[in-house]
């Protein structure tokens, strides 16, 4: 059975953009691949009415919501997974019958605007810097599961403070204690306990994530 385009992008890398197969049953998957990992998916998006393997291999799954290119979120979820051995997304699409002879029609929905958020959200880890699609930056730092929300965010000097109550715990002595300032205008404003969805709000109110998060 044909898997010429996982091979493709694969072999290529997807550039950090997570690039749609379209199966043969009708079904379709999206992945985000690196050269560097040949043997590994980084990303792999499972759309809706897709079923979700239960081989273990497959790791955590976090919930994902599809954005219609016209801009209607609707109520699509679909699942996502990280850092999928590639013989398990070889053996899911043989499964549905291979690749789809036509792939034309496969650009016709974004995927989420937050890839690195939902990953590190999942995974947590070292802290994680953010540029937002419009040059923004912030700063988190959390626990994978953590019952409070981001335990950090450190927005950047010139971001906006947010409103809404998940915002409602900031934490100028900490600040202090790292600059030797808490203005914001010098070293921005730290937020604490700062739930998951108020920070995915603010990315995206921001255009989502830069496709290049060098910071500099």
């Amino acid at each position: 059975m044909a898997t010429n385009l996982l091979t493709q992008y694969v072999s290529n890398g997807t550039g950090g953009t997570p690039r749609q197969i379209h199966l043969a049953d009708g079904h379709r998957i999206a992945i985000a691949a690196v050269p560097e990992s040949p043997y590994r998916i980084d990303e792999v998006y499972l759309f809706p009415g897709l079923e979700a393997p239960t081989d273990g291999t497959w790791g955590e799954c976090a919930t994902l919501e599809l954005l219609d290119i016209s801009g209607d979120t609707g109520d699509s979820k679909g699942a996502l997974y990280f850092d999928v051995p590639l013989t398990d997304v070889l053996t899911l699409i043989e499964a549905h019958g291979g690749e789809h002879d036509d792939q034309n029609d496969i650009d016709g929905v974004i995927l989420t605007k937050t890839p690195r958020f939902d990953q590190y959200m999942t995974r947590g880890g070292d802290p994680l810097v953010l540029r937002f699609a419009d040059g923004q930056l912030i700063r988190l730092t959390t626990r994978p599961g953590s019952p409070d929300g981001i335990d950090q965010v450190h927005l950047a000097p010139g971001l906006e403070e947010p409103d809404g109550d998940g915002w409602l715990h900031e934490d100028p002595i900490d600040l202090r204690l790292q600059f030797g300032t808490s203005e914001p205008a010098e070293v921005g404003r730290l937020y604490c306990d700062v739930p998951a969805a108020d920070v995915r709000a603010l990315i995206e109110a921001h255009g989502g994530e830069h496709p290049d998060q060098t910071t500099r």
